[in-house]
Order: C-alpha cells, then sequence, then structure tokens
C-alpha cells in the first residue's frame, strides 16, 4: 500500500518514489529501515551471477520488507480505526443521549394517550348526562304542561259550578217576600223539599203591602210549587227554599 496513503504527499519524494511524511514515527523509521538496502548503488562485482539463487542477506532483507509492509497495513488499520467517529466518546455520549429523548418521548406519548382517552371518556360520559338531563326537562315539562292543562280544566270547572251555583241561587227563593222582576225571576218555583204543616205561601199584588192577595196556601206537606210573574210579590214562610223549573 502507498504510504501516502497515511497523510498528505510530500513535495519532495525519495529515490524509491514514496514518502513517509504524515505517517506516525513507528510507521516512518520502519519505512526507512525497509527501503534502505534498495536504495544504496550496489558495486557492480557485488552483482550475482545469472542462474544462482539469491543470497540469504537478500532473503531477508525481503522478509524484513513484507514485515514492514504489514506493519503498515496495520498502522493503517488502526488509523482508520481511530479515525472512525462512532468509536468517539463525544458519538457514544450522543447516542446515550438520544436513547434517553427516545425513551422519554414514548413515555411522555403514553401519557398523553391515556390521558386522551381518559378525556374522551369523560366527554362522553357527561354528554351522556347532559342528554339525560334535557330528557329529564322535557319529560318535567310536559308534566308541567299536563298540570296547567288539568288547572285550566278544574278551573272551568270550577267556574261552571260557581256559575251554575250562582245561577241556581239566583234561582232559589229563601224565605220572605220577594218582587218578582225584581228580586227573583218569573217562572214556576217547586219547592227543594218536603213541607211541614205550618207552611205558609202568598202571591201577593205588588205595591198592596199584602191586601190584596191572588193566591195562598197552607200545604202541609209535599213539595208544592208556585207560578209567579212581573207585577206580583211572593211571600214564604216555614216552606225551605223554592227552586225555579
Amino acid at each position: 500500500m502507498d504510504a501516502a496513503a497515511l497523510g498528505p504527499e510530500v513535495e519532495e519524494s525519495t529515490g524509491s518514489g514514496r514518502s513517509t511524511r504524515g505517517a506516525s514515527p513507528v510507521l516512518a523509521g520502519a519505512w526507512s529501515r525497509v527501503k534502505a538496502p534498495f536504495t544504496k548503488e550496489r558495486p557492480a562485482d557485488d552483482a550475482e551471477p545469472s542462474g544462482q539463487e539469491p543470497s540469504k542477506s537478500r532473503t531477508k532483507l525481503i522478509v524484513a520488507a513484507v514485515g514492514a509492509v504489514a506493519l503498515l497495513a496495520g498502522g493503517i488499520g488502526i488509523g482508520a480505526a481511530a479515525s472512525d467517529p462512532t468509536a468517539s466518546d463525544e458519538f457514544v455520549a450522543l447516542a446515550s443521549t438520544k436513547a434517553d429523548v427516545e425513551s422519554d418521548y414514548e413515555a411522555l406519548q403514553a401519557d398523553y394517550d391515556a390521558m386522551s382517552s381518559g378525556l374522551e371518556d369523560r366527554e362522553a360520559a357527561l354528554q351522556e348526562r347532559e342528554d339525560a338531563v334535557k330528557e329529564a326537562e322535557g319529560a318535567l315539562k310536559e308534566r308541567e304542561d299536563g298540570i296547567k292543562e288539568a288547572e285550566g280544566a278544574v278551573k272551568k270547572r270550577e267556574e261552571a259550578v260557581s256559575g251554575a251555583e250562582q245561577k241556581k241561587a239566583e234561582n232559589t227563593i229563601q224565605e220572605g217576600t220577594w218582587t218578582v222582576g225584581v228580586d227573583i225571576a218569573p217562572g214556576t218555583y217547586r219547592s227543594t223539599g218536603d213541607v211541614g204543616s205550618r207552611c205558609y205561601w202568598a202571591i201577593l199584588a205588588s205595591g198592596t203591602n199584602g191586601d190584596d192577595i191572588i193566591a195562598n196556601d197552607i200545604p202541609g206537606g209535599g213539595r208544592p210549587s208556585v207560578t209567579l210573574s212581573e207585577g206580583q210579590d211572593f211571600e214564604t214562610a216555614r216552606c225551605g227554599t223554592w227552586q225555579l223549573q
């Protein structure tokens, strides 16, 4: 692997075309030791005869070169690992913070969902109560309307009874002397109950002070009746009441 991968390119190169500038001191020293034997000029008389095996010293140099290359590769791996942002303390701390925030968010979301569900349940229950109140109010209004209607009917009956009673009272003759057309209405009257032997009645001409008797009677029992006209007075004693027929 080219040593330039470990740092910026250098302006001056060695005889081998490689540079150790920007690499770690250990890797730079190793590379210098590897390349040194190959950069020195060898005497012409030291050249190996053609067809002969390399010398032991050259073999050692090759092994050293291979080791240096392996060391360089390891250094590159270490540099790559050291430059990995996910292995830094800051990244680990941020990842932990992110995990905590996500956990808190999930907990808050769960609480929110629970509160939302509870709020929906309470709103539904409140709506049911409001509907029940409206239904009860409607039923109460119906009862009130029924009561008012019944009261109106009772009032009408009372008025009818009162009117009938008033009319009956107007058409009833009590004990005494009464002028027809002024105190009582003309018509035929009958006693409301059986009379006794002491009952006396008389029809008199009005304005005669009882001197002009048109008709009179002591019935002695039963339920007698009389017909009265305007211009007459009617006298009744101990006969009870008389009712217009």
